[in-house]
């Protein structure tokens, strides 16, 4: 699976002000680096800024939920289609003949992106009354396919990804970056020597380097998705 970059060569010769690509870095180069940069925002952040369709065979859960987060953090963009087998034992099953389709009527996405519930939509004398149901317990027995990730790049990890890039070219060139972001982006953040201390009303959080590099972490911190894999959320 081929993931987009998060920034073009023209975002790292002008993005956040002229930046000059050393001589010794092609274009492909600084491709190549911005693709490097960018998986490794995917890994710190749990999370793919862009949409990619997926296919998940999950166990059923037995209850109104079925979570995907057991296979991905990435949020549910769209579904395509989902489909129950009550028998699956193989991998190489054939869904799409012999699997039974569930209507898209008889689900919704959850309101955190990471799970769908289960509905029956069915009329009454007092209208339509949606009436939840369950999904069937079992071991691998739904097949979900639809598009799941951030859904688009926001400007602060795409600055990010070419600050990134800049500094495996000329380390130490974020450097100039690290006050303009944090009054840029408002991540309210004051720095000791090896910790971040985030500053509330309440509380005084502190966060361990990510990258080392102060302004990317400060660009990336608040996209970091701290949700436990396993985890059933509505």
């Amino acid at each position: 699976m081929a993931l987009a970059a998060y920034a073009t060569y023209a975002d790292v010769q002008g993005l956040g002000g002229d930046f000059s690509v050393p001589s010794a870095y092609s274009e492909a180069d600084v491709a190549i680096e911005l693709e490097r940069a960018s998986r490794r925002l995917d890994a710190i952040t749990h999370m793919y800024f862009g949409s990619e369709e997926l296919t998940l065979v999950l166990n059923g859960s037995g209850s109104e939920i079925l979570p995907t987060l057991s296979i991905t953090r990435w949020p549910i963009l769209s579904i395509t289609n989902v489909r129950w087998n009550p028998d699956y034992y193989s991998k190489d099953y054939d869904w799409v003949n012999s699997g039974t389709l569930i209507s898209e009527d008889d689900y919704i996405v959850t309101d955190s992106r990471r799970a769908l519930e289960r509905v029956y939509v069915s009329n009454s004398i007092r209208g339509v009354d949606r009436v939840s149901v369950l999904w069937e317990r079992g071991s691998k027995n739904y097949r979900i396919v639809g598009n799941f990730g951030y859904g688009n790049v926001p400007e602060a990890i795409r600055f990010a990804c070419v600050l990134l890039a800049r500094e495996i070219m000329i380390p130490g060139s974020s450097n100039k970056y690290e006050k303009a972001v944090v009054e840029s982006f408002g991540d309210g953040y004051m720095r000791t020597r090896s910790f971040r201390t985030r500053t509330s009303a309440r509380i005084d959080v502190r966060i361990p380097p990510m990258t080392g590099i102060p302004a990317v972490d400060d660009l990336i911190e608040p996209f970091i998705d701290k949700t436990p894999l396993m985890s059933v959320i509505r």
